[in-house]
């Protein structure tokens, strides 16, 4: 699974996947896991640590939210998921759970979150703080950016080569620590 350097399953079979700070969680079939107090159902697990607060932008195969930790309840405007639907067909309804989904998707996405990781601590890269896969669907949990790069560069003063000097040098220190 990803870059986990190991992997255990837990009750219910919801794997917990850890590699250094990352916790990746995994369910690829519906089930529930039980503890005394209450009965978590299988893709609860992201809902159950976080709370969606508003959608900030939407692509061609994921959508990015706002979110906060639910043990928080001020809005925590540094975290942001991306969510993806793992199903083949998005439109149709799946007729058994092990049918509907996309197994090439889910390990591009398995991929991306690991390669997140492996940057996630390099100067001027985005933080990646939680990866579940439940269900059909896939969160990334990761830093949240206040803005565009069109949007820093229109909100500054002059755009001249003075002023994007500095944006286009950090960002070429993220793609030389990357490589």
């Amino acid at each position: 699974m990803g870059c986990a350097s190991s992997s255990t399953v837990g009750a219910g079979g919801v794997d917990v996947v850890t590699a250094g700070t990352l916790d990746h969680h995994s369910t690829s079939t519906p089930s529930t896991r039980s503890t005394p107090a209450e009965v978590i159902p299988a893709g609860a697990q992201f809902h159950r640590e976080y709370v969606l607060t508003g959608k900030i932008g939407k692509g061609a195969f994921a959508q990015v939210y706002s979110v906060r930790r639910a043990s928080s309840h001020v809005e925590d405007r540094t975290l942001a998921v991306k969510i993806m639907d793992l199903r083949r067909d998005r439109n149709a309804k799946p007729r058994s759970h092990l049918e509907e989904f996309d197994t090439k998707r889910k390990q591009t996405v398995q991929t991306e979150a690991a390669i997140l990781e492996r940057v996630a601590n390099l100067k001027h890269c985005i933080q990646i703080y939680d990866f579940f896969v439940e269900g059909c669907f896939s969160y990334i949990v990761m830093e949240r950016c206040d803005r565009t790069l069109l949007q820093v560069l229109e909100g500054g003063p002059v755009l001249n080569e003075q002023s994007v000097k500095p944006i286009f040098r950090e960002m070429m220190e993220a793609l030389a620590a990357i490589h």
